[in-house]
C-alpha cells in the first residue's frame, strides 16, 4: 500500500510534545508522583478551565464524528494550554478530558486513569457531555471603523450596550491611529457589528 502524503517528522514533534503535556497534568515531571494541582470536586460552573472543558467536549465529539480530525486536536490543544497554567485542576475535569482524548491517544489516557485512581478501562466510561449553557459564546467580536473603512476589531462582551462598544472602539489603538488626534465628528454604532468612527 502506497503513502498519499508525505512523511513529515515536524508533525510527529509536535505531537509528542502536546502528549508529554497532556502527561504532565496527572503526573509531576520531578517525582512521577501525582500533579500536586490535582484536586477533589468539581470546578465552579464559571471557571475559565470549566467552559473550556465544555467546549472542548463539543467540538472534539462533534468533529470527530464529522472525521474533521485536525480541528479537533486544535481544540484538546487549547484545553491542554489552558490547564497547563491553572492553578488547580479538579480531578474529575482532567478524567472528563482523557474520555475525550482516548480516541486519539488510548494508551496514554489509559495509564492517566489508572493514575487517577480508576479500576475499570477508560474505554469502557461513558462517553461524556457538555452544557450548551457553558459553551455559548459570551464575548463577541465587532469590526471597527474609520470614515467607513475597517481598521481592525475588538472583543466585546454580547450583551454589551452601544455606549460600552463605543468606549472600547475609541480606545482601541488601531482607531486611534487613523484619527490622528481628531475628534470624532459622530460614531456610528451598530449593536453586535460594528463602529464606525466619522472624523
Amino acid at each position: 500500500l502506497e503513502a498519499t502524503k508525505p512523511w513529515q517528522m515536524s508533525g510527529i514533534d509536535g505531537i509528542s510534545r502536546f502528549l508529554k503535556r497532556v502527561w504532565r497534568l496527572v503526573v509531576d515531571e520531578h517525582d512521577n508522583s501525582l500533579n500536586p494541582k490535582l484536586v477533589d470536586g468539581e470546578a465552579q460552573r464559571d471557571s475559565r478551565l470549566n467552559k473550556a472543558l465544555h467546549k472542548t467536549c463539543k467540538k472534539v465529539l462533534e468533529d470527530t464524528e464529522g472525521m474533521r480530525f485536525n480541528t479537533a486536536i486544535a481544540q484538546m490543544m487549547v484545553f491542554v494550554n489552558l490547564a497547563t497554567t491553572a492553578d488547580s485542576l479538579p480531578r474529575e475535569t482532567i478524567k472528563t478530558f482523557l474520555r475525550l482524548i482516548v480516541s486519539y491517544a488510548p494508551h496514554i489516557a489509559e495509564e492517566l486513569w489508572e493514575r487517577l485512581g480508576e479500576e475499570r478501562y477508560i474505554s469502557m466510561a461513558p462517553v461524556p457531555t457538555w452544557d450548551e449553557a457553558l459553551v455559548v459564546e459570551d464575548r463577541i467580536t465587532i469590526v471597527i471603523q474609520v470614515n467607513g473603512k475597517k481598521r481592525g476589531d475588538i472583543k466585546v462582551p454580547k450583551d454589551g450596550s452601544k455606549e460600552d462598544m463605543e468606549k472600547a472602539a475609541l480606545a482601541n489603538e488601531a482607531a486611534q491611529k487613523f484619527m490622528d488626534g481628531k475628534t470624532p465628528k459622530r460614531v456610528i454604532v451598530v449593536p453586535g457589528r460594528l463602529v464606525n468612527i466619522v472624523v
